[in-house]
Parts: structure tokens; C-alpha cells; sequence
């Protein structure tokens, strides 16, 4: 991770500290977020996975938030979701009015010190996450691929898209690929699981790993997407029939425990977070307000219509907690994790 030593970062510190100070003085929180306008910074573009679980969040959100603040979302998409977790480490205010969700691989990513990455991301104060799945890793209903085995019998390329290269599809692929003797690559320049399946029905691509909810809102996803693994500790709830990536072929040790602290990442998929500096009365009030959206039967409603699982969702402790866990992976890990990752 790059240092930030500009005199305009060190300014901006400043005034994000003294925000804070501000903020935790005579603190009653229906009067500071009264009136007041949150941001949600997301990482992915607009229609993608994260996009549309804060959508559905939103206007839950605010009714449990003291003072009932309204809520804008803002997409700032780009470089494998660093962008947005970048301008929410080193220049969001930290006041609570702004809070971020990123990419669950920003944290892999982090505890790596991977080029591009440019904050600490067991640094940010987590709200909470709205759902802890594995990737899906699928195949186009056009191809020979029907089952996982599939991939070491056929001789037809998988071409996997995906939206960074340390995404789940790419990480596998490279991982997993040569122990199984796969014909696979992947293509990581797509903007979010959307985008993925619509170059899917191109021919672009024949595969994706993405959330189940990336393509489950499609009504006709049994007809056009071939569930192959998971990506994950454990398996989908809502696949229960699909192995996971460690059930679905002999793997050398190295490579299971590669990717056992990589799957880590998906123990919190889409997590709320705010700066550092936050006070931390301020991000009490918005823990209990996640807590209690995440309890609330009309927003659960909600989201299982719009086809976004809320299993596995964690309260800000718990994501914390698990944030914790990556950053304390042995860094031999995460350096042979890298090394497959750019080969």
C-alpha cells in the first residue's frame, strides 16, 4: 500500500479530524443526522451486485438511522473496485454522512499490499454486510460444460469473465486450473457481474464466478446458466447441490490453503464501511441502524423478491472480526497467493 504524503492529503486529514472531534461532542444522534444527506459511495456500477442490494437498502436504512437522514448512492466504479475504496480511505469525511461498500476481494487485496490499492482496509470501521457468499462459477447453457468434471474431459476452452484479475474467476482459473488440468482462461476488464452476462449471450465469454444474485434476478436463470462450483468455505445455501471448489477434485496442500485464506473474502461479500477517523458514537448509531434493518421484515421481504440473499449477512463486529482474520494470514500466503494471481 502507497503511502498518501501530499500537503493536500495531510490537509485533508486535518479537516476530516476535526469533523470528527465535532462530531462526538454533545452527540445526540437524531439531531446530527437529522436534515443531513448520507452518501453511499459503491464500488460497482449502476445495475451491478453491490448496486442493487444498497438500492434495496436505502430506504429501510433510514427509517432505523435517529432523525431519519435521506440517502443518495453514488457509483464510482473502476480499477477492480479501488477507486471508490481509494477516495473513501484518503479523502471521504469522516463524519458518518459517507459510507462505502466495496468488492470483497479489496480485502484480500489489502492484506496483500497489491498495486493500485491505497488504503488499509482493516483500518475502516464496518457497519455490518448484507450477505457472506462464495462465488458461483458457472458455465453458458451452450457449452459442453454441465458439471465440474466437465472441465478436465472437454477440450473446448472455458473463457471466464470477470471484473479484476484477483477476482474469483481469474484466481481459480490460475489456482485450480493446472492441479485439474483445465483448458481455461479468463477476460477481467468487464465493470460488474452484469456486464459479464450479457457478454455471455454475446459469445464473448463462456463462464463466469460471480454472486448468486448476479444472475439469480434473471427468471430464466436455470435455462441459461450452468452452475459448476462454488467458490467458498462452504456451500451456497441457495445451491445446496453445488460442490464446492475443494469437492471437486484432488488438490495439492499448497493450493487448498491458498485458497482457503483467499475464500475468506467471501465470509463478508458486501460490506458497509466508514473512514477511520469516524467517531465511534457515530458508527454505533449506524452498527444498530444495520442491525436493525438487517431484523426488519419488510426490507427481507424485498430482497428475496429482487432475488438479493440475505444469508450470511453480519453485524459490524462480525465484519470487523473477519477483516482481522485476512490481515493476519501469513504473508508467505498471500505472496504465493499473488504469484499465481499474475502469472
Amino acid at each position: 500500500m502507497k503511502k498518501i504524503t501530499s500537503v493536500a492529503a495531510l490537509a485533508l486529514s486535518f479537516t476530516v479530524g476535526l469533523a470528527g472531534v465535532a462530531a462526538s461532542q454533545n452527540y445526540d444522534p437524531a439531531t446530527y443526522f437529522g436534515g443531513k444527506t448520507l452518501r453511499f459511495v459503491v464500488s460497482w456500477s449502476a445495475g451491478g451486485n453491490g448496486d442493487a442490494y444498497v438500492r434495496i437498502l436505502a430506504p429501510y436504512f433510514t427509517k432505523h438511522i435517529p432523525g431519519n437522514p435521506s440517502i443518495v448512492v453514488e457509483n464510482m466504479p473502476g480499477g477492480g473496485h479501488n477507486i471508490a475504496t481509494n477516495y473513501m480511505f484518503s479523502q471521504a469525511e469522516a463524519t458518518g454522512y459517507v459510507i462505502g461498500t466495496y468488492g470483497s476481494a479489496r480485502a484480500v487485496a489489502s492484506a496483500k499490499g497489491d498495486e493500485g490499492v491505497n488504503f488499509d482496509a482493516n483500518a475502516f470501521k464496518y457497519l455490518g454486510s448484507l450477505a457472506g457468499y462464495g462465488a458461483v462459477c458457472m458455465a453458458w447453457h451452450e457449452s459442453p460444460f454441465k458439471t465440474a468434471a466437465d472441465l478436465t474431459k472437454s477440450s473446448e476452452e472455458w473463457i471466464v469473465g470477470d471484473v479484476a484479475p484477483d477476482a474469483a474467476g481469474p484466481t481459480v482459473i490460475k489456482l485450480v486450473g493446472p492441479a485439474l488440468g483445465w483448458n481455461a482462461r479468463a477476460i477481467s476488464s468487464y465493470e460488474s457481474d452484469k456486464d459479464v452476462n450479457l457478454a455471455m449471450q454475446r459469445g464473448e465469454v463462456n463462464g463466469s464466478c460471480g454472486p448468486f444474485g448476479g444472475f439469480a434476478t434473471d427468471s430464466s436463470w436455470k435455462e441459461k446458466f450452468i452452475p459448476l462450483f462454488t467458490v467458498g468455505l462452504k456451500r451456497d445455501p441457495n445451491l445446496p447441490d453445488v460442490p464446492t471448489v475443494f469437492e471437486i477434485g484432488a488438490l495439492p496442500d499448497e493450493t487448498k490453503q491458498i485458497l482457503e485464506a483467499y475464500a475468506l473474502r467471501f465470509e463478508s461479500s458486501i460490506p458497509l464501511y466508514v473512514p477511520p477517523a469516524t467517531p465511534d458514537n457515530v458508527v454505533e448509531t449506524l452498527r444498530k441502524a444495520v442491525d436493525e434493518t438487517l431484523a426488519d421484515p419488510e426490507y427481507r421481504d424485498q430482497s428475496v423478491k429482487a432475488g438479493r440473499s440475505l444469508d450470511g449477512a453480519l453485524s459490524g463486529v462480525d465484519v470487523q472480526a473477519s477483516v482481522q482474520r485476512i490481515h493476519d494470514v501469513p504473508k508467505d500466503i498471500w505472496a504465493k497467493l499473488s504469484a499465481a494471481q499474475q502469472q
